[in-house]
């Protein structure tokens, strides 16, 4: 048995018209995908963005600093092989 074998006039037209519907939405669909937006040839190039900045006041100078002179490093001297006195 299939879908067909019993119809009556009412069905038939339900879903007749449910069939127009969707071919109609679906031909609505296609056609805005179609026309959505036409690419416009550019009118030319923009001109320069100027923008003017108010001048920013200058930091005083740092002051520098005195560092002392580096004393000598003071080397390592490791004895590994010598026992730990308690």
């Amino acid at each position: 048995m299939t879908a067909f074998a019993i119809t009556n006039q009412p069905n038939l037209r339900h879903w007749t018209i449910s069939a127009g519907i969707v071919v109609l939405v679906h031909g609505a669909i296609a056609a805005a995908v179609l026309s959505w937006r036409n690419a416009t040839a550019p009118m030319g190039r923009p001109g320069p963005v100027v923008i003017e900045l108010a001048p920013m006041p200058a930091a005083p100078p740092a002051d520098q600093a005195t560092v002392p002179p580096a004393t000598a490093p003071v080397p390592f001297l490791a004895q590994p092989n010598q026992p730990l006195e308690r």
